[in-house]
């Protein structure tokens, strides 16, 4: 009489223990992808000037996520410039930039970061630069999940 109820009790136990291991795994699986996210996710970005010594292009996050940029690299020609802006190229859009020499730069950008919110774009502008030069920026980012 007694083996029926040992057995069902210990049954209850594997039953609570799988679904406490099952969360664990969550919990694991959930801090790799918040490490990976935070310390391993670059954005990077080729460009070539123009004619007229400007080399510019744009980022997006993807849908459901915001942005964080917490580090910015830059290379490009001698006393050249790179300016970011949010969403178009205008001065009351600069969010950051890199003014005395761009030729080879990076910095950690001032206040915690810069906040590209999902549906905005950055954008990406060198001037200065010798036609053809072949300018490249590499961004740090921290992926923020609208979802969490």
């Amino acid at each position: 009489m007694q083996t029926p109820v040992r057995n069902g009790y210990m049954n209850e136990m594997r039953s609570y223990a799988g679904a406490l291991l099952e969360k664990l795994d969550k919990l694991i699986e959930r801090a790799e992808h918040d490490f990976i996210r935070r310390n391993m996710l670059y954005q990077r970005k080729i460009i070539s000037a123009d004619s007229t010594g400007v080399a510019a292009d744009t980022l997006n996050p993807p849908p459901g996520v915001d942005w964080l940029i917490l580090r910015v690299a830059v290379t490009g020609g001698a006393n050249g410039q790179v300016a970011f802006y949010l969403n178009e190229a205008q001065p009351q859009n600069l969010i950051d930039g890199s003014f005395s020499n761009a030729a080879m730069d990076a910095w950690a950008p001032t206040g915690g970061g810069l906040y590209i919110p999902q549906g905005n774009t950055l954008v990406i502008r060198f001037f200065n630069q010798p036609v053809a030069q072949v300018c490249t920026c590499n961004f740090k980012i921290d992926e923020i999940y609208q979802n969490e």
